[in-house]
């Protein structure tokens, strides 16, 4: 069947780069304008008339072309097809999706990632509420698939090689300040299942037990179907909301396909179940105990129901279960049985082929036809053959001044023609254009020699000019510079980066420029090039992996998180392996950050007096170009603080040198410590070695700023291996954050949990409450200690108990009266504030503790969705307060909302220390003694717990 045809519509209006007519209205309506009375002659016999008509031609093959669509622009010659990278172009599954934030992402991510899992179930590992505890742990159920239950039947040391592998998966694919226990694998609990299936005369027996195994294995085994993308599209769902979540490679769940795991079972689920069979008439003598009489059955901890389909096993389903036709038992063919549940399988549980729905689908689908745009056919065959410009040119016959004004006559067509002919290079760039690899120096203006090839005078001398910058920083081919080219494809990725909602700001390069970290305009514009260029390489993972705390796509460097490369990105800084210390401080010296003596040290002169033997830096001295490897300054600035040290010393001002030669007949270079704090740092033969051992002295300071801006990110839940093999307990906190009642320590979290339930209950009741001296306990029933309160002075028990109490019904009340109460703690602190004699007020909380083999205790708030980000502030950039105003607010803005970052800046001598214990926690050092790691996890641990409270912050 012929594909129909659209009509050709008569008056379909052009667009006014397409309308010759339009164009040459609007020339001659120029043409008058400007040449007034001279001209008086427009009609068509005109040359200059001839003239315009020919280039509004031109300019409408100029339109024609611009109209193409935008996939033809974007085909490449080379390979006839749109190269997606180039472009920046990404599948809805890179865009779309992302790494598994829910409890439903995570099951679909582990159903599809491993063929042993039928299904999978995720829990918290302790039962959140409202007191404070370890948060974000989650427990894994595993029901093994079909297949590989029979696996373990054979090799049970499957599983423990499975479960392995698993638990490293997992800790490879965690969000931020979450965890996972081990996963369980969930192992057979057979059932036994009897019944008597009456069915049509009409009806296979041998289908119908098929229906029926396959009814029983879907209702206990719980497999999941996958849909197509056809399908979903075809249903009306958009192509966003098909891709959310993590991408899978066998198809797309439906979260309506993950269902909870029924752990009882009853009788009248199976009669359902067999009685919604198609042919079955009526099902007889049901029963899931060999006498009949039980009506549930309750799965036991860690056990999944399962069937026995032997057909050779007298206990399986083949022989307890029978089909009846007329009170007469059937005989069943096990083998076709087998296959007729095999295709049952096949059909509702089928998977996908991965180019269905991933990239290479997307890919092929959107194409383009390539349609040379750059090709450029000289206007001048279009001319009257009178004007010689033709094929056939002049004759030899003719005049020498006529072949001198034909030859006038190309030279000033083509003067005009190549703008055209530029533009169309610049369209058929547009791949060029957009591209945002910029490992080689590219170029946004384009442009293309042409000849003309018309007639015998030929007058264009062609060039042959290779692309890119000359000596001069400028493009010989366009006239473009390397600087216009840095801001304009900084403005070509700004646009790329917009299509994900992203953005690289100025601020933290604009400050580099400022202090003079980047030397010049141009190397920081390249500098945020190249930033931009980074980002755009890993913008899917990045987009993908918002919240993972491993970011897979990484060059050489050990392993970070998501928001760690983000900031980096966003900040202009290098993620690095080594120390951010300074290299050149032995490693135990601690500088405080002070300043010097108020007097000028050098000479004890007055600044007028020093404005007359010294001069700061000509404007002409100030250019320091980039050195690889500068060298380590051979002179001293005495005593200095570590902040003016990294910041002043890249300001030329701070830098004078001498107008005249000193007595000793040689040149002095001053530095400025502060604004009244001069010191002699060099003396040398001549000017230009000063100015060379202050270009080189900036620049290396240059590079101690660059190795020492950095960050740390610590996820305190990698911390939780200190809670192992602990005692449990808890601890009540006042207003401010100071420790009350304490609970005795228990041996398991039950237990605790347990206790804890007392404790609120016997809370309300003043009679639990015992005195002894200044120690305040509570008891319950039986006089069993729950909480012991050790006061600093008198005891006001009537208070404490208020206090207590109804701390106690808010904790543990109805959730209406536990609301308002809570509600009203919020309100107090808002309208009484939360500074109150020089103490921090915050509501009442209840902390769960553990106490380790040591004695040492840890609380468990510490691994409660928390993590601390950990930069140093003597950087000169990282000194700047709006500086570290914008990375909080970038922190703020990326983390997810249920996480809290500590953003914490330390000085030099607390930076040494968290490095120190933070390598050695990391098993960095040369001891890999267990206890010396858990020694150095409760460093660390005690370390980020004073920041947290306010003591190194």
């Amino acid at each position: 069947m012929m594909e129909k045809k659209g009509p050709i519509h008569k008056d379909q209006a052009l667009k006014h780069s397409q309308d010759f007519k339009l164009l040459m209205e609007q020339g001659i309506r120029h043409v008058q304008k400007f040449s007034g009375e001279r001209w008086t002659d427009y009609n068509l016999h005109d040359p200059g008339v001839t003239i315009l008509e020919q280039f509004c031609y031109g300019l409408t093959d100029l339109g024609y072309k611009t109209a193409f669509p935008i996939e033809d622009l974007l085909t490449e010659k080379s390979k006839g097809e749109i190269n997606w990278d180039k472009n920046a172009f990404f599948s809805p599954s890179l865009v779309f999706s992302s790494h598994p934030i829910t409890v439903l992402d995570f099951r679909k991510l582990l159903i599809d990632t491993f063929p042993e899992i039928q299904n999978c179930w995720l829990g918290q590992a302790s039962a959140a509420g409202m007191e404070e505890g370890v948060n974000g742990v989650y427990e894994i159920e595993i029901l093994p698939a079909l297949s590989f239950q029979k696996d373990l039947k054979k090799r049970p040391e499957l599983a423990l090689s499975f479960q392995d592998r698993l638990y490293e998966y997992l800790k490879n694919n965690r969000n931020l300040c979450e965890d996972f226990e081990p996963p369980r694998l969930l192992s057979p609990k057979p059932i036994f299942i009897k019944a008597s299936v009456e069915i049509l005369p009409e009806s296979d027996p041998d289908k119908i037990m098929a229906e029926l195994i396959f009814a029983l294995e879907v209702f206990l085994y719980h497999p999941v179907a996958y849909s197509n993308l056809e399908e979903l599209r075809n249903s009306g769902l958009r192509i966003e909301d098909i891709f959310s979540g993590p991408k899978l490679t066998r198809g797309f769940i439906l979260d309506t396909q993950l269902k909870e795991r029924s752990k009882v079972l009853n009788i009248e689920q199976f009669q359902g179940l067999i009685s919604k069979i198609s042919g079955v008439k009526k099902c007889h003598d049901l029963a899931l105990d060999t006498d009949g009489k039980e009506k549930n059955i309750i799965l036991p901890e860690g056990y999944y129901a399962s069937i026995n389909t032997d057909p050779n096993d007298p206990a399986s389903v083949y022989f307890k279960i029978s089909i009846v036709v007329n009170q007469n038992r059937q005989r069943l063919n096990s083998s076709r049985v087998a296959d007729l549940l095999l295709e049952l399988w096949s059909k509702n549980f089928r998977v996908y082929q991965e180019d269905l729905f991933k990239d290479t689908f997307w890919k092929t689908s959107i194409t383009g036809r390539y349609r040379n745009p750059e090709n450029y056919v000289s206007i001048q065959h279009h001319f009257p053959k009178i004007y010689g410009l033709g094929k056939e040119g002049l004759s030899q016959h003719e005049a020498p001044d006529r072949h001198a004004k034909v030859r006038q006559l190309k030279g000033y067509l083509m003067l005009m023609e190549k703008h055209l002919a530029n533009y169309l290079a610049q369209l058929s760039k547009v791949p060029e254009f957009f591209d945002y690899d910029i490992q080689k120096e590219g170029q946004t203006y384009f442009s293309q020699d042409f000849e003309t090839h018309v007639g015998k005078d030929e007058i264009e001398i062609k060039e042959s000019l290779m692309p890119g910058f000359d000596k001069t920083g400028v493009n010989p081919q366009t006239g473009e510079s390397r600087i216009t080219w840095l801001q304009r494809k900084n403005r070509v990725l700004d646009h790329l980066l917009a299509r994900f909602g992203e953005g690289v700001q100025d601020l933290p390069f604009q400050l580099s420029l400022k202090m003079n970290i980047s030397g010049t305009q141009e190397e920081m514009l390249a500098l945020q090039l190249l930033q931009k260029s980074r980002f755009l390489r890993i913008v899917p993972e990045l987009n993908y992996a918002t919240h993972r705390a491993r970011f897979n796509v990484l060059d050489h460097v050990k392993t970070r998180s998501t928001l760690e490369v983000l900031l980096s990105t966003l900040l202009g800084i290098s993620l690095k392996n080594g120390s951010l210390l300074p290299d050149f401080l032995p490693k135990k010296v601690t500088l405080e950050d002070q300043n010097a003596s108020e007097s000028f040290l050098k000479s004890q002169i007055s600044y007028t007096e020093l404005k007359e033997k010294y001069r700061p830096l000509y404007k002409s001295e100030r250019n320091f170009p980039r050195l690889e490897n500068p060298e380590k300054p051979q002179f001293s600035f005495g005593k200095i603080g570590i902040k003016d040290l990294f910041a002043r010393t890249l300001n030329p001002d701070c830098y004078w040198i001498s107008k005249k030669l000193t007595f000793k007949g040689s040149i002095e270079v001053l530095f400025q410590k502060s604004a009244t704090n001069w010191v002699g740092v060099w003396e040398g033969r001549n000017e230009k070695e000063a100015v060379q051992t202050i270009a080189n002295a900036i620049q290396y300071f240059r590079e101690m700023n660059h190795r020492s801006e950095g960050i740390y990110f610590v996820d305190h839940i990698t911390l939780r291996s200190l809670l192992d093999n602990s005692e449990f307990g808890f601890v009540m906190m006042d207003q401010y954050g100071e420790p009350t009642f304490r609970s005795p320590w228990y041996n398991s979290y039950s237990k605790r949990k347990e206790q804890l339930e007392l404790f609120y209950s016997a809370a309300k009741d003043k009679k639990a409450y015992r005195l002894s001296g200044k120690q305040l306990s509570i008891h319950d029933g039986q006089g069993r200690l729950l909480g012991a309160y050790h006061a600093d002075g008198q005891v006001d028990i009537d208070t404490v108990f208020d206090i207590t109490s109804s701390f106690a019904t808010m904790m543990s009340g109805d959730r209406e009266l536990s609301g308002f109460l809570s509600l009203k703690d919020v309100e107090d602190l808002r309208f009484m504030g939360t500074l109150h004699n020089d103490k921090v007020v915050g509501q009442r909380s209840m902390v769960f503790v553990q106490k380790r083999e040591d004695g040492t205790e840890i609380k468990e708030n510490f691994f409660d969705l928390n993590a601390s980000l950990l930069l140093p502030d003597w950087p000169a950039r990282f000194q700047e307060n709006h500086f570290k105003y914008f990375v909080e607010k970038e922190v703020r803005e990326r983390i997810p909302a249920h996480v809290k970052v500590g953003i914490y800046w330390l000085n030099l001598r607390e930076f040494e220390a968290f490095e120190n214990t933070y390598s050695k926690w990391r098993g960095e050092s040369s001891s890999d003694s267990e206890k010396v790691k858990t020694k150095e996890a409760f460093r660390l641990y005690s370390f980020l717990s004073k920041l947290k409270g306010g003591e190194n912050a």
